[in-house]
């Protein structure tokens, strides 16, 4: 897993993003993420950064639509299935 912080480039939100390049995001690696972002007032985290395909477990998704915290995926069609799940851009 990678992550860096930045300011979103693409579209019309350009605000400080928690991007996260991870294959597989689980209940604790969400937990951990979130916590950062707080520590850092950091309002948004983009799963799939660096094109990488994610896949979240249940826990994950459970605590990431709890957040409050703005997320976006990326994903491919092959992948959807796996994110719907999630309260996400």
């Amino acid at each position: 897993m990678r992550t860096w912080v930045g300011r979103e480039m693409e579209g019309n939100c350009h605000d400080k993003t928690l991007f996260v390049e991870s294959e597989v995001v689980d209940g604790d690696l969400a937990i951990n993420v979130l916590h950062y972002a707080e520590l850092n007032n950091i309002g948004r985290i983009y799963f799939g950064a660096g094109r990488i395909d994610t896949k979240f477990d249940d826990d994950a998704k459970k605590v990431l639509n709890s957040s409050g915290v703005e997320l976006v995926v990326e994903t491919t069609p092959m992948r959807y299935e796996q994110c719907k799940d999630i309260d996400a851009k």
